[in-house]
């Protein structure tokens, strides 16, 4: 595309400077030819002004296309500008930087990219305060995908203002259209004010500009772009500034939905005050502790020593860490410990839903965030590790041995391999292999090994970096306590961060009592359970903690073959206590003296320098740590400041109760369900499902039917998927698409290439996903899903529904939604899949209460059955089977199901909802319990 908009450029420039003065000698009347003002004029008076004015603009022209060629071969600091001609030289110099960006530019760029930051550029460390950017600047940092013209859209609302860009930043590329390389940190100028603009440091929103305030307002009813640039612009005409900065979030410009949050670029400082005439809207704030921008930015992170780097392999084969930018550097078995969280606090939702009803979801804003932790999540990893502590517990507890602590815990993919701190007393348990003060336990022999629920003798391990092998690195916190945090106070918070939110995610963890002091309180509250106590002040900790350390003090028993006896586990639990922020020298005396021995199951870390100390450094893009005494080197493991507050947000939606309305519920009055028709209400010959045109099955086993082309050979899972995902985002942009799924833009063409040649075309020849000549991609209207077709049926609302059209919706369920799908795929359709989940478990229990009430036990079985394919573990419906078999009279199965119940719930540890013990009591006893009126 680039060479195509060059060779367009060149030849206008050739057209306007080398043809325009043939054209003007062979067809133009020089004025130095016409007979004199007194001959009657035949018109070539005329003809010659123009000629002589063509002449004119044609050397203007010329001179400014030589003096742009000068400014972008010369790589000039500053251009060189002709007076007089400011309008005309800013084209011409379009139509050259553009005619030479495929020949000159290009490879400039190319060396440009190899080198980040560049030698020039504005580059500030993010605990730079100001001193070293120039006094006018700020600072924005680039993100994929940005070139010159784009940002100066987005912070100066012009395009055409990228000079101001260049000129502030004078070793970058005199290109406004080529890429500029991701994670350099721009200078800009002080007219763009970059306030809540997506990319530039949240840390330096506070200074304003007097020229131009750009600002975040949120949609009203009967809000529209044009108005919205009348309001804050003061012309209508400027709506496409507004639809520019908000690409991502506005697929179509005219339609905006009430409560979007849009950036208005550029607002002039004459905007109306309030009092006159409408009201100034106050700035949206974000969600979270501070605010985030949708995809935030950062350098990928270098390759550790022993891995190809980007110099000595090729691009093909090895894709950039597209999850970089929004999580950093979290380990895959951290981002699938949270996600096990997550998951956790969905399932509890689910569970308690009220028919109708939707459980929440975190904003558009933060949903790529969880499809970033997805796709680097090791879930593999995590169970190796969770076997291989509770293999060492067992074997304590058989050899009536304590294990020593281990000095460090190494995860690869191929294992995991316990370094001791002395050599253990024993020989290692079956599985693992080694001797000495090294034992190790791989993937192959782990999966030998029967399950276990054993209590584990190191629970308070945590992930502290990686190591230039390539390793992950843990250290149990009770053996170094107190481990002294060192380092500046955004990288303390960010390491706090990770141990807190790892250690209380652990599967192995459970009993683990955990205390932080300080630090990110809103991510600790909202990303930690509640048995995670929050201190905002030291001195509200010290109390319940030297009361702990007094109960296990005057317990002679080892803490450690406490905790590995399955009876006594729960005295043995540890408890950390984790201090993020800095404390008085008499204060930290006292934690320090309370965390000093090991064997009492309390350990701890605590911010500031020490002789046993994880020592920070770097920032959130390059984040370095090294491990006293030892001097091991690590790249850190921490969350930075937007990652904690995506992920928060993402925690705290899981806490909030199902309130909305559902979309395939109805609120009208008349919603009674219609009689049946006897003969239509039929369950034993379902008619096939008809498939002309491509059809994906997403509810049960994942499948693409009825394509025209052969399935790819690679990759055909992601191809399902990105079809799932075009389904439901039609008409998006590429980056848009690249965005959301967090894959790489060479990966998503190649997969896109695919599914086009999969999906094929139809009868008439039309391709089932069109090339995006206009840049919106969309399938062809006959592609659908059985998810549309459920969609189609339930249009009026599930409760309007007659009773065939209720066994209609159930038929298309063939297990639990998105039943394959792969760890790290289908992570953005988190909120698709609870909602196919809720309303398949709706659609069920409508029918069998309807049967239950027509004595139809035949279908309140079949609907029960069927719905429970898809929520197999759904407290409702599993009352409804109950209440069915009750009818029948089937005591036995009675009996069964409500052992499944309430066993189910002690499983889970948790309560059963009042309606459920009600049904269980009838159900077994004939009638519920009596109660005291209250």
């Amino acid at each position: 595309m680039v060479r195509l908009r060059a060779l367009a450029a060149a030849l206008v420039l050739l057209s306007i400077v080398g043809a325009v003065p043939a054209a003007l000698v062979q067809w133009g009347v020089s004025p130095l030819r016409l007979g004199g003002l007194l001959r009657p004029d035949d018109g070539s008076a005329v003809l010659g002004g123009l000629t002589l004015v063509a002449w004119v603009a044609w050397l203007a022209f010329t001179v400014s296309v030589l003096v742009e060629a000068v400014n972008v071969l010369g790589r000039r600091p500053v251009a060189v500008r002709v007076p007089l001609l400011g309008g005309m030289q800013s084209l011409a110099g379009t139509l050259v930087i553009t005619a030479l960006s495929a020949g000159v530019v290009q490879p400039l760029a190319s060396a440009h990219a190899a080198t980040a930051p560049s030698p020039g550029a504005t580059v500030f460390d993010d605990e730079t305060t100001g001193s070293d950017a120039p006094a006018t600047d700020t600072r924005y940092l680039v993100r994929p995908g940005d070139d010159l013209w784009s940002i100066a859209e987005q912070l100066l609302g012009d395009g055409a203002k990228w000079r101001l860009l260049a000129d502030a930043n004078p070793a970058l590329l005199a290109d406004p259209t080529l890429d500029l390389t991701a994670g350099v940190r721009l200078a800009v100028p002080e007219v763009a004010s970059p306030s809540r603009q997506p990319g530039i440091d949240a840390s330096e929103q506070s200074r304003p500009s007097p020229g131009v305030q750009p600002l975040t307002v949120v949609v009203e009813r009967g809000d529209t772009l044009s108005g919205l640039a009348k309001e804050h612009l003061g012309d209508t005409g400027k709506w496409p500034a507004i639809f520019r900065a908000n690409r991502e979030q506005i697929k179509d410009p005219d339609r905006i939905d009430i409560g979007w949050k849009l950036v208005v670029p550029g607002r002039r400082s004459a905007a109306p005050a309030p009092g006159q005439g409408r009201p100034v809207r106050k700035p949206a704030q974000p969600t979270g502790a501070q605010p985030t921008s949708a995809q935030p930015t950062g350098n990928p992170p270098t390759p550790a020593p022993g891995q190809p780097s980007a110099q000595s392999t090729p691009r093909a084969t090895a894709p950039p860490d597209v999850a970089w930018p929004l999580i950093g550097g979290l380990s895959g078995a951290a981002a699938a410990m949270i996600l096990a969280g997550v998951g956790a606090g969905r399932l509890d939702q689910l569970r308690v839903r009220p028919v109708g009803r939707r459980i929440s979801h975190p904003p558009v804003d933060v949903r790529q965030y969880e499809t970033a932790l997805g796709r680097r999540q090791r879930p593999d990893t995590t169970a190796l590790l969770e076997v291989a502590l509770r293999a060492l517990g067992r074997h304590a507890q058989t050899t009536g041995i304590p294990l020593p602590h281990p000095r460090l815990v190494l995860l690869d993919a191929a294992g995991v391999t316990f370094e001791w701190a002395q050599a253990p007393a024993t020989a290692p348990p079956k599985g693992f292999t080694g001797e000495g003060n090294r034992w190790r336990l791989s993937q192959r022999t782990a999966g030998e090994l029967p399950s276990s629920a054993h209590p584990v003798p190191f629970p308070a391990l945590v992930t502290i970096g990686r190591d230039d092998d390539g390793r992950w690195l843990m250290i149990d916190l009770e053996d170094r306590s107190p481990l002294a945090l060192d380092g500046s106070r955004p990288l303390r918070h960010a390491a706090a961060a990770a141990m807190a939110v790892e250690l209380s995610c652990s599967p192995w963890a459970c009993e683990l009592g955990l205390t932080v002091v300080g630090g990110d309180e809103m991510f600790v509250r909202a990303a930690c359970p509640e048995l995670v106590r929050y201190h905002a002040d030291p001195a509200g900790a010290l109390p319940a903690l030297t009361t702990l350390i007094d109960e296990r003090s005057a317990d002679e028993s080892p803490t450690v073959l406490l905790r590995v006896d399955p009876d006594r586990s729960e005295a043995g639990a540890a408890h950390i206590v984790i201090v993020a922020d800095d404390l008085d020298p008499d204060t930290r005396r006292r934690f320090g003296d309370l965390l000093g021995d090991p064997d009492l199951g309390v350990g701890g870390v605590i911010a500031g320098p020490g002789d046993r100390a994880l020592v920070l450094a770097g920032d959130d893009d390059h984040p370095r740590a090294r491990l006293d005494p030892e001097g091991v080197e690590l790249r850190a493991h921490l969350i930075p400041a937007h990652t904690r507050a995506a992920i928060g947000t993402i925690f705290a939606a899981t806490d909030a109760p199902a309130e909305s309305p559902a979309p395939w519920w109805s609120d009208a009055d008349n919603v009674r369900a219609l009689a049946p028709r006897r003969e239509s209400v039929r369950l034993d010959e379902r008619e096939p499902e008809v498939v002309d045109h491509p059809y994906l099955r997403l509810l049960g086993p994942i499948d693409l039917l009825g394509a025209a082309g052969p399935a790819p050979t690679r990759a055909r899972r992601q191809c399902e998927e990105y079809c799932g995902w075009l389904l439901e985002n039609p008409r998006s942009v590429a980056t848009q698409m690249a965005s959301a799924l967090v894959v790489a833009e060479t990966t998503r063409r190649s997969n896109m290439s695919r599914l086009r040649s999969w999906l094929g075309s139809d009868a008439a020849g039309a391709p089932y996903l069109p090339e995006a000549y206009s840049g919106r991609i969309a399938l062809h209207p006959a592609v659908e899903s059985d998810w549309r077709r459920i969609q189609v049926l339930t249009a009026p609302g599930l409760n309007r529904l007659a009773p065939e059209s209720l066994i209609g919706v159930l038929e298309l369920v063939r297990g639990a939604p998105l039943a394959d799908a792969a760890p790290g795929q289908w992570r953005w359709a988190e909120e698709l899949r609870t909602d196919m989940t809720s309303l398949i478990r709706d659609a069920g229990v409508l029918l069998v209460r309807w049967a239950v009430r027509n004595n139809d036990l035949d279908v309140a079985r079949w609907a029960a059955a069927r719905a429970l394919l898809a929520a197999p573990e759904d407290e409702l419906l599993l009352v409804e089977r109950i209440n069915t078999e009750v009818l029948a009279g089937n005591t036995a199965e009675v009996q069964r199901l409500v052992r499944w119940v309430t066993g189910q719930a002690r499983a889970l540890g948790v309560d059963l909802a009042p309606e459920t013990v009600d049904a269980c009591q009838r159900a077994m006893e004939g009638r519920p319990r009596s109660r005291a009126a209250h």
